[in-house]
């Protein structure tokens, strides 16, 4: 029994990340991908529940559909163009609550490398998120 739920919290902690980012900032960007949501969720066959909270939770799912459920919401926001491979800087920053300048173009360059689209969108997202958790709140 011990085993199990040891092997259960691992697989836990290894599928997720989890971030500590001011509920403000969570909230608006909650807010933001809102609009996209369902036509994402249905795209990509994210898990529903996992798709709604994830974004207020800052508890983002490791596993590929989710992955690409970010990619979608990138691309419907204007924010990723995927013929491209290229983020829109300007747009992401006048349009989401919390990011410095640089910041961006910084993360981008660090997983230009990554060829599938779902996993250099991810990687991008989860390096700006990782790198603003430590800023003053708003």
């Amino acid at each position: 029994m011990k085993t199990c739920i040891l092997i259960s919290l691992l697989f836990y902690t290894a599928s997720a990340f989890k971030y500590n980012v001011h509920l403000e900032v969570s909230k608006a960007w909650d807010i933001m991908a809102s609009f996209p949501r369902e036509k994402c969720i249905l795209q990509t066959g994210v898990d529903r529940n996992a798709a709604n909270v994830a974004l207020l939770n800052m508890d983002l799912p490791e596993d590929y559909p989710f992955k690409c459920f970010s990619k979608c919401i990138f691309v419907e926001l204007g924010f990723y163009n995927p013929a491209t491979d290229t983020f829109n800087s300007d747009r992401i920053l006048k349009g989401l609550v919390g990011i410095p300048s640089g910041l961006v173009e910084e993360c981008s360059e660090k997983h230009k490398g990554v060829r599938d689209q779902c996993e250099r969108v991810f990687s991008v997202i989860t390096c700006g998120i990782a790198k603003i958790q430590s800023l003053p709140p708003l």
